[in-house]
């Protein structure tokens, strides 16, 4: 298999089962004779002992999001750069729940033979989530104290900021060379009511990695997004959206094709607090809610797009 179908089944694999916990999907990526290697040791677990360690995880991580950023491929083997966040729900490394939202990233190295994976290891950042949710902490000369963490408005040492994941999809007519201009700076006032971008920089560009533009909500608000990561080939993108002293959002939208013509366009939005307003407005926030608006995304590209009769400008020639 080339190394960019290995890449996509090990991407899909982070999606599809780990992130959106579709364990009885295993199979159809897991090998039976999966090995999993820790600290140079071998440790051959099979399909089942995937199967528990992703149950486990996600027992402990109830609302478990898993973001694939950059991939390496050569020959069998693929490393991947991952983010894990959820809300500390279960037993943790034999800490009871704390019931606070932790962000780990990580790096995986998985081999592909024959469509399927035989073996993974990596190396995960275990620091600042046993940070985060308080069971080790910073000692010795000045250190924060007890008293400083837990007192609000001394400054960044006291502020904790909220996390929250949501996650959705939606699937539309056409493939996803159609689709995914869409979801450009420009390509979406075809279809979002009122969306006017402000393209900042670079001069004269649409739509590229690296590019700033600004919209307004309709509470008057400033958005500054910036176009973090974008892969045509692989049709998805990756923006940061920060409403200034409010909160910023990683922002992630992938299309793949559904079969006949369709496609899968997945959505997720992980927003950081960045002060007490934000971390309210955070809370406020619920998955129906987040569905609904998936759902009022479809709606509004199936009626404008529909009429409009034209492609969206940046489309993939």
């Amino acid at each position: 298999m080339s190394t960019s179908t290995n890449k996509g089944l090990v991407r899909r694999y982070y999606e599809e089962v780990v992130s959106a916990g579709k364990v009885e999907r295993i199979a159809d990526f897991i090998a039976p004779e999966y090995t999993e290697v820790y600290r140079n040791v071998r440790y051959p677990v099979g399909i089942e002992g995937a199967r528990d360690h992703v149950l486990g995880v996600r027992r402990t991580y109830p609302d478990l999001c898993l973001s694939v950023g950059q991939q390496i491929a050569e020959g069998e083997w693929v490393v991947t750069q991952v983010t894990m966040r959820g809300t500390h729900r279960g037993e943790w490394l034999g800490m009871t729940p704390t019931g606070k939202a932790v962000e780990l990233t990580a790096v995986n190295v998985d081999r592909v033979v024959a469509g399927r994976i035989v073996e993974h290891g990596g190396a995960a950042n275990l620091l600042e989530p046993l940070l985060g949710i308080g069971a080790i902490r910073v000692v010795g000369p000045g250190a924060p104290t007890e008293e400083a963490v837990g007192r609000a408005g001394d400054g960044f040492v006291a502020f904790r900021p909220r996390y929250l994941t949501l996650q959705g999809h939606l699937e539309l007519d056409g493939d996803p060379d159609e689709n995914f201009p869409l979801f450009s700076p420009v390509g979406e006032t075809l279809w979002v009511p009122g969306w006017s971008p402000e393209l900042l920089h670079p001069a004269g560009v649409e739509w590229a990695e690296g590019q700033i533009f600004r919209t307004r909500e309709d509470t008057g608000e400033e958005v500054v997004w910036i176009v973090t990561r974008l892969d045509r080939e692989a049709h998805r993108v990756e923006y940061r959206r920060v409403v200034p002293r409010l909160h910023v959002a990683t922002v992630e939208i992938g299309c793949r094709g559904a079969g006949d013509r369709r496609t899968r366009v997945d959505v997720s939005y992980a927003y950081v607090g960045l002060s007490d307003a934000g971390n309210r407005a955070i809370a406020s926030m619920t998955q129906p809610e987040y569905d609904q608006k998936m759902a009022r995304w479809k709606l509004w590209i199936e009626e404008r797009v529909a009429s409009a009769g034209t492609p969206p400008p940046g489309a993939i020639s």
